[in-house]
């Protein structure tokens, strides 16, 4: 089927963009080499490797400004324009470097690289047996639309803006989680506003706080599953979310009276990945496998809410870690004996709703800016496909 696109734009082929660059790279030392990471992560300095022996392979010079792409996993997004950092470093003939010709725009040909059902269809022109590559040869043969050089450029510096917004936004998101992580650290170990501690087996703490073990304020539960309940899942970054939410499809033979039941705000969590923090509050009823763990909260002592952070800091992994159980850490168990032992420092019940409440208002700070994340994203995904094929055309005046 021929694609439709505007009269003054015409459909190319990618050896008309671009031609490889091959000059060969005098090595005096190994530090040097790039490679390119997946799913349009960009480029980046290779680390050494045990393996790797001077003058074994034969490398080419990379200039800053060149397209690169690893020939191996192009269509897994391997792609990227060589920084300015990195001008002068080399690579071998598996990740090819490309000079642009003077009617192409770089920054407006990674976009059409950029787009996922593009560089994904490009695994139809790899070549070889066992690792197959993308040669430049067969990707040169590829046709795209192209406009005007000028509408080349103004159509780059919309996605660039688009694309410097988001990378804002993703350190707001970043600085966030650390002011968070601060923050639990703070107020679960010395708590708010306290100006007297004692010392502990547990190390210093407010004078007024208890020590318990676990075991004191959960039971464990092993009520059967209800009909028409939904199903959940314990992650490591969500704590209890619904099955159907998660990324990977699980499927699963249990009737629902074979799964546990979870009471609305019973707390679950995963043997082999509590050490990791796979743990949560159940926000309704709900089923959840019987590989999980459930526990009553004896809440005269904890606010469910307080104890889904307590169980999260860095000091609690480890306690979890070292009396899990197992082999190897792929197998390693928190079994509720276990954990029913392990001692934590308890404010007062009215103390723990206070840091609930701070820690539950910066989550929500987090979820509002991940949300305006999210729809930046999907924004620049629906602009690329406008401007890159013409459907919508931008003002060259």
């Amino acid at each position: 089927m021929t694609e439709t696109i505007p009269t003054d734009w015409e459909m190319r082929t990618i050896g008309d963009l671009i031609e490889e660059s091959r000059i060969p790279a005098t090595i005096s030392s190994l530090s040097k080499r790039l490679t390119v990471r997946l799913h349009l992560k960009g480029v980046e300095q290779r680390q050494d490797r045990a393996t790797d022996i001077d003058g074994t392979t034969k490398y080419f010079v990379r200039k800053s400004g060149q397209f690169i792409y690893g020939k191996q996993n192009l269509h897994k997004g391997a792609i990227g324009l060589v920084p300015h950092l990195y001008d002068g470093f080399f690579s071998t003939q598996d990740i090819p470097c490309f000079d642009f010709h003077s009617d192409c725009d770089p920054n407006w040909f990674l976009n059409i690289f950029s787009q996922k059902h593009f560089y994904e269809s490009l695994e139809n022109i790899a070549a070889g047996t066992g690792s197959v590559r993308i040669h430049p040869n067969e990707l040169f043969k590829v046709p795209i639309p192209v406009p005007p050089l000028v509408e080349q450029k103004k159509i780059a510096d919309i996605l660039t803006s688009v694309d410097d917004t988001i990378e804002h936004t993703q350190a707001q998101v970043v600085k966030l989680q650390d002011l968070k992580t601060a923050t639990m650290n703070e107020l679960l170990t010395r708590g708010i506003g306290h100006t007297e501690f004692r010392e502990s087996e547990l190390g210093l703490i407010p004078t007024d706080w208890e020590i318990k073990k676990a075991g004191a304020f959960l039971e464990q539960s092993k009520a059967s599953g209800k009909e028409e309940l939904p199903i959940y899942s314990v992650s490591i970054k969500d704590g209890l979310v619904p099955r159907s939410s998660q990324d990977r499809i699980i499927h699963s033979q249990l009737k629902d009276e074979k799964n546990l039941f979870v009471s609305k705000d019973q707390f679950c969590y995963n043997m082999m990945r509590m050490w990791q923090g796979a743990s949560g509050i159940a926000p309704e009823d709900c089923l959840v496998s019987p590989a999980y763990v459930v526990c009553e909260i004896n809440r005269n002592l904890v606010s469910p809410k307080f104890l889904s952070f307590l169980f999260k800091i860095e000091s609690s992994l480890r306690k979890f870690t070292t009396y899990s159980t197992g082999v190897a850490s792929d197998r390693w168990r928190l079994y509720f004996d276990q954990l029913q032992v392990i001692k934590f420092a308890l404010p007062p019940l009215g103390e723990q709703k206070k840091i609930a409440d701070i820690l539950t208002w910066l989550d929500d700070q987090i979820e509002s800016v991940e949300l305006k994340l999210v729809q930046l994203e999907s924004l620049k995904k629906s602009l690329m496909g406008d401007l890159l094929t013409g459907r919508v055309r931008v003002s060259v005046d």
